[in-house]
């Protein structure tokens, strides 16, 4: 999976661009994980065009085992959302997972928030 390393006011990220392989399955949740650990951070910002229709559709599951993957490795992720893409139930399950992850509809509040986070 591509990513960048993003070393803003003394903290490192993880940035999943919006180009590359889409996160479609829960295995892409674990590689995410790891490239966290690889990389010496816990905190993991993805661009809303690389979250795939599948993980959106609250009903494969794939988007809770994958935020569950975070809350098992504390990996604190924000995800850039177009409001049309955060309606309905899924919109619901951001509510109700808010605690350790977050979408924002645009990437500087996204990187404010991950950024501002305490531990």
């Amino acid at each position: 999976m591509t990513f960048k390393v993003v070393e803003k006011s003394n903290q490192k990220y993880i940035l999943i661009d919006s180009i590359g392989k889409s996160i479609q399955q829960e295995q892409d949740g674990l590689e995410l994980v790891a490239i966290c650990a690889e990389n010496g951070t816990n905190l993991l910002l993805i661009q809303g065009e690389r979250l795939s229709d599948d993980f959106m559709r609250l009903g494969t599951g794939i988007a809770g085992a994958i935020l569950q993957k975070f809350t098992t490795y504390n990996i604190k992720a924000v995800a850039v959302l177009d409001s049309s893409r955060t309606k309905g139930k899924f919109k619901e399950f951001l509510s109700e997972s808010d605690r350790g992850n977050r979408a924002c509809t645009n990437f500087a509040d996204a990187e404010n928030w991950l950024l501002n986070q305490n531990y």
